[in-house]
Formats: structure tokens, sequence, C-alpha cells
């Protein structure tokens, strides 16, 4: 198993990772908060978990709260987490907040910046119940739509756009109401509404953010495809954008139906409400891809000292909702290192052909 428990006292942290698996990698964990705010890990409770695995709980938090792996101006799990601390430790630091308090209301309706506070919570393992310390991840209200110099906002109560050619949004749409009708949709900004309606004659290419709260649906008679980008260094590529949609009421849904083949490539698509459903058509194929990130070092000393190293990563694609999860293909559906989970709900996969996992 990748985790181990350790409830007896003398164990700093309640869950552990496979020492085999990180004795290799340094991860960045709350060590860092307790270090520069002098605190006595010996007078705080045992932490939840050890950097790595506090490190996934950051990730799943973010994701469950905007639909994104990572938050605006963040590529990598570590940077993000160390950002998110040195907020909340200037938050401390103004405030006075001490270690294991929870933040008010009216303290998180005036944050100004996202952050990370670590706070008791209470597990039951074994039958036991056992308080830890964990961080949990706080996120300014982010309604405060504004032009910015690379882009531009469109915002109306009800915002239409109809045209037969092609529309191009690298920009902010947002409205109550947003019903985009167009030859060719290409949206790589981000779209924000409470009813979110996307129409193409042709083709669908999704590599932005988009957020409804009540319903989002997404249509097509050619090709959908969603799919996250990366930046191409000298010697590695960095996760640019993860190309999201979010639905985030009670019983909000996204429906996405393309006439021939439904492409995700390393996306996030997320129900957030306790009713929450996504569901997913192609008259074609369902194809879940990973975006494929590599990297290489050359450490040359000599022709006989060298050291020379390539990797490469896949980043999946998730597809979230409590209340349920269907997939539906007329031909095949395929899925490469992907994550489809309902808590409450079913994952439903229909394919008029192949079923390949």
């Amino acid at each position: 198993s990748l985790y181990t428990l350790h409830p007896e006292t003398t164990a700093k942290y309640l869950v552990e990772t496979d020492p085999a698996f990180t004795n290799k990698h340094n991860f960045l964990s709350s060590d860092y908060m307790y270090q520069q705010l002098k605190w006595d890990p010996d007078k705080v409770p045992k932490r939840l978990g050890d950097g790595f695995y506090e490190q996934s709980l950051i990730r799943n938090q973010i994701l469950n709260q905007t639909g994104r792996q990572y938050l605006e101006d963040y590529t990598d799990d570590m940077t993000q987490y160390k950002a998110l601390m040195d907020a909340g430790l200037a938050y401390a630091k103004a405030t006075g907040l001490a270690p294991g308090v929870s933040l008010s209301p009216e303290q998180v309706a005036a944050l100004t910046s996202d952050m990370v506070w670590l706070e008791t919570k209470t597990v039951t393992v074994d039958g036991k119940e056992e308080t830890v310390i964990y961080p949990k991840v706080y996120l300014r209200g982010h309604n405060d739509l504004t032009l910015t110099a690379d882009g531009s906002l469109i915002s109306a109560n009800t915002l239409v756009i109809q045209t037969k050619e092609a529309v191009r949004n690298a920009g902010t749409l947002f409205g109550k109401t947003v019903q985009i009708q167009a030859g060719s949709l290409d949206n790589s900004g981000r779209i924000q509404g409470q009813k979110i309606a996307m129409v193409s004659e042709n083709d669908i290419h999704q590599t932005g953010q988009i957020t409804a709260s009540d319903r989002l649906q997404m249509q097509a008679k050619g090709n959908i495809t969603i799919e996250s980008t990366a930046t191409h260094l000298a010697n590695q590529d960095v996760l640019d954008r993860t190309a999201g949609i979010a639905v985030t009421s009670t019983d909000g849904v996204a429906i996405i139906s393309a006439g021939q083949n439904l492409n995700l490539a390393g996306a996030t698509l997320q129900a957030l409400g306790r009713q929450g459903a996504v569901l997913l058509q192609a008259g074609n194929d369902v194809n879940l891809t990973t975006l494929t990130l590599a990297a290489k070092k050359d450490m040359t000393l000599n022709q006989d000292n060298y050291l020379r190293t390539q990797r490469q990563t896949e980043a999946g694609t998730v597809i979230n909702a409590n209340s349920g999860v269907s997939l539906a293909a007329g031909r095949d559906i395929t899925a490469r290192s992907a994550y489809m989970n309902s808590d409450d709900g079913t994952v439903s996969l229909m394919a008029g052909r192949n079923l390949a996992l």
C-alpha cells in the first residue's frame, strides 16, 4: 500500500507514505509553517499526513473548489503549496491567529489572498477518535472580474453571441446567462455564468476555464476537444493551463455532446454540488487521453563521467460528480490514466462497440 496508518501516540503523522516511494524526493510539508512561526511540534496534535500526503490534500481541495488542479499562476504542487503557506504565515502574523484555530465566516469573507492554514480535525481510526492537524485551503472571493492587460472582459446579465463564423475567446465572458452559437468555437479564456450554452455547427476546442453555477450545455455537430496545454522549455515541459469545466450549484449539471468524437486530454470536469452530474456523449468515439510532460537532464563532465536522464509523466483526465457520471459513445470509449468518480451515484460507460480502459 502507498500509505501506512500510525495510530500510536509517538508517531509524527497519522498517515505516512511508503518510504520506498518518497526516499528520493523531498516533499514540502507543514514543517515549513511550524519552523517559520516557531511552533513547538510537541505541543500540537499529530499531523494527518506527511508532505506527500499533505500535497495531495491541497491538490484535492483546490480541485473540489475550483475544478482545476492548480490556481492561477501555478503549475506544480510544491510551488503552489509554499505560496499558500506563505500567505497563511502572513495572515497569522497580521491577525495573531493560533495554530489549530479555524477562520470564522467573517474572516473568510474578508480574505484578500488565497492561503493554507493548519486546523484540527477529528478522524476515526479502528473505532477510536483522534484529533489531528491538517492543512486547509482558503480561497478568497473570485467574483471580482476585472479587465486585464492581456485579455478582454465582456459582461452582461444576458450575453448572446450568434454568428455563422468562428468564435475565438481568449478573454473573459461573464453573465447570468451566456449563450454562444457559432460556426466553430475556440475558448482559451474564461467563461462564467449561471447558465451557459455553447453550440457549434462544426467543432469546439476548449483549453480554458468554464464555470457554470446551474447548467452547462456544450454541443457540436463535429468534434469536441477539451485539452490542457503545456509549455515546452529547453529541457522540460511545464503544464501551462488545465482545461477545466465546473458546475457549482447543488444540482448543477454539465452536458457535453459531440456529433462525431469527444476528446479529453488531461482535462478536469467537475460537478461540485451534492446532486451534481456530468453527462458526456459522442456519436462516434469518446477518448479520454493524457497530456504528456517530458523532462531531460544532461550533466556531462567527460566521456567517461556523465549523468543523462529522461523522464516522462502523463496528466490524465479527471471527471468527478457526486450524483453521477455518464459516458456514452456510438462506437468506442477509450480511457487512459483517467479518473472517474461519483461518491453517491454511479459511473456509467456505454459503448456501441468497444470499451478500452
